[in-house]
C-alpha cells in the first residue's frame, strides 16, 4: 500500500514540475506511477488531494536538505541546481491553477511552519 502510494506521489512531482495540474490528467500520472487508475482515486480523494500531498512532501524533503546543506554563516548561499529547479517549476505549476488552498488563509506552504 505504501509503495503504491509512494509511486503515485513521485510521479505527481515529475509531472508538475513539467507542466500545470490542469495539464495532467489521472492516465497520466497511473502511466508515469506505473500504478493502475483506479487505485489512484482509492488512495487519494482527487487529483488536487494527490497534488497537494505530492508538493508537501517534496517540499518538505527539499526544506529538510537545505536545512542540512546550507551554510548559515555565508550571506547568500548558492543553491544546488540538482532538486532546488525541479522543486521551483513543479512549486510554480502547482501554484498556477490554485490548487495551493488548503483552508481560507492558509496556503500548502504555509502547513510547513
Amino acid at each position: 500500500r505504501r509503495s503504491r502510494i509512494s509511486h503515485g506521489q513521485v510521479a505527481a512531482q515529475r509531472l508538475l514540475a513539467r507542466r500545470p495540474p490542469s495539464g495532467i490528467t489521472g492516465k497520466q500520472i497511473a502511466k508515469e506511477s506505473g500504478v493502475h487508475y483506479g487505485l489512484i482515486y482509492h488512495y487519494f480523494s482527487s487529483k488536487e488531494d494527490l497534488f497537494r500531498v505530492a508538493m508537501q512532501e517534496m517540499t518538505a524533503a527539499y526544506v529538510a536538505f537545505r536545512d542540512k546543506t546550507v551554510d548559515r554563516s555565508v550571506p547568500l548561499p548558492h543553491l544546488a541546481v540538482e532538486g532546488h529547479e525541479t522543486w521551483g517549476r513543479a512549486a510554480a505549476n502547482f501554484s498556477a491553477r490554485g490548487c495551493h488552498s488548503a483552508s481560507p488563509g492558509k496556503t500548502w506552504l504555509n502547513s510547513f511552519r
